[in-house]
């Protein structure tokens, strides 16, 4: 229930007001310190709200909240040592600040190193579970209002997934042809794999901590020392600012570095095992790829060079298909010296098959004045009105033969590039183009298979819905395009 979680963080609240306002008090003093502190307390109350009501569960919400006020404390209690050791803050007159009891930072460095680190452990085991109504009510909202910013791709997994999923009752959807035989592939391959690197996350997560319980103490008593001990306008403490900047910079670094490879690693199996599945070729990087008919059919723009990070291909009928994160490159001029810029980053897709195309047809999603400026770029293409007003609300579509691209556009191939410019955001600005046999897509800022947060456990089936939702809906291009060829509807 979403109103109990509300409740947590509106509890959890009452005691973050002390260290806000004691903070602003010491900044400011009153009244302006205590006007600042209830403005800034009800911004934290929103946030606080909102983190606990979009938790999967009470015991989730009560352990962010707790986390959320740790972190507070921290920043009320460092601004509490400042109000003591004013040098750092040149840019502040010191005979504004007001000291801080010492009782108080006694309090407030008690209370983080109690509350961040109970929090952490109440959230640490992963919960999965269907998303609260308030994360499915608002984050489709979120998304859309920040051109994919905010990334839904979870929930639409979730959609997906039978909660059986979770406690092994019940398996993935198979109801798709290029599904067929996956739950027996997830048991054999996938999950046994999964399994034992979230061993090793967990692995990575304790190490994670007892680095930042040992580094953050030592880096604070040396950054307290060199605040109090260094002459001010000294060469030695410019040194010492930066040496302690690189030092806090490294420990994060340091206690971040197993996670990242576990998020490598776990990413790097899901992509083995599911071209595996599908018969995939796959390659990991490509220094060169040929992206020109792209660039004659204006979906990205002029350039000299492309590489692809990732690249998958393979065969399904008489379609050829091809897709990849790929960048493009072109040269430019700056200061008299010659500098590459890149002008494309994102996802690439190509189906090929026998049908001959004799015109091209160019459809775009970043609607307004650009797709003007392209239309007229694109010569002696018109402009189509199409019956889909989903498809039709999407994109503009440009073409040289009316009756060719009707043939080409049927209302399934149109459904199925309504969901994959939903599934990618507006943030993409896909296109897609035929020519030369083959459909082209482009979307710009997308990554292909992105790698979910280690805040949850990789074995968790959702990770690996989100990855058969991206690579499924480009098969179910594919199949949709045959449909095409053997029954022309």
């Amino acid at each position: 229930m979403t109103i109990p979680r509300l409740g947590i963080g509106l509890i959890c609240w009452f005691p973050a007001v002390a260290a806000i306002l004691a903070a602003s008090y010491v900044l400011l003093g009153s009244p302006e310190g205590t006007s600042l502190g209830w403005a800034i307390s009800s911004l934290f109350l929103v946030g606080l709200l909102g983190l606990a009501g979009v938790s999967p569960s009470g015991r989730l919400a009560f352990g962010r909240c707790l986390k959320a006020i740790g972190i507070c404390y921290a920043i009320a209690t460092a601004i509490g040592i400042l109000g003591h050791y004013p040098e750092p803050l040149a840019l502040m007159d010191p005979t504004q600040m007001h000291d801080a009891p010492i009782l108080a930072l006694v309090i407030g460095g008690i209370a983080t190193m109690v509350l961040f680190p109970l929090g952490f452990l109440i959230t640490y085991e992963h919960e999965p579970g269907r998303p609260s109504l308030l994360v499915r009510s608002v984050v489709p909202t979120l998304a859309r209002a920040t051109a994919g910013i905010i990334s839904d791709r979870r929930l639409r997994a979730h959609r997906r997934l039978d909660d059986g999923v979770f406690d092994g009752t019940a398996g993935f959807d198979e109801s798709s042809p290029h599904l067929k035989g996956f739950n027996h592939y997830y048991r054999q391959n996938i999950r046994r794999q999964l399994d034992g690197l979230e061993q090793e996350r967990r692995t990575a997560i304790k190490r994670r901590n007892i680095r930042l319980l040992i580094g953050v103490p030592i880096m604070s008593v040396l950054s307290v020392m060199a605040v109090e001990n260094i002459e001010e306008e000294s060469f030695w403490l410019e040194f010492a600012g930066f040496a302690l900047l690189v030092g806090w910079l490294a420990l994060f670094g340091y206690a971040a570095g197993p996670r990242r490879k576990i998020r490598v690693k776990a990413k790097s199996i899901m992509i083995a095992c599911l071209s595996e599945f599908f018969q995939l070729d796959y390659r990991a990087h490509t220094n060169s790829v040929d992206l020109s008919l792209y660039q004659t059919l204006n979906l990205i723009p002029e350039h000299g060079r492309a590489a692809a990070r990732e690249s998958f291909s393979g065969k399904r009928g008489e379609v050829e298909m091809f897709m990849a994160e790929a960048k493009a490159y072109a040269p430019r001029r700056k200061g008299g010296r010659g500098q590459r810029g890149t002008v494309f980053n994102g996802a690439v897709l190509r189906f090929t098959y026998r049908k001959p195309i004799r015109s091209q047809t160019v459809a775009l999603s970043d609607r307004g004045m650009i797709a003007n400026l392209v239309g007229q770029a694109l010569g002696e293409k018109k402009r189509l009105r199409l019956e889909n007003k989903e498809f039709e609300d999407i994109f503009d579509v440009f073409s040289e033969d009316e009756v060719e691209a009707r043939y080409l556009l049927t209302p399934l191939f149109m459904e199925r590039m309504v969901h994959l410019a939903n599934l990618v955001g507006k943030q993409s600005n896909i296109r897609f183009g035929f020519g030369e046999n083959s459909l082209l897509v482009a979307m710009n800022g997308w990554d292909l298979f992105e790698a979910s947060a280690l805040s949850h456990a990789v074995n968790d089936p959702l990770q690996v819905q989100t990855f058969i939702n991206e690579i499924g809906l480009v098969l179910d291009i594919v199949d949709t395009l045959k449909l095409t060829l053997e029954t022309r509807i």
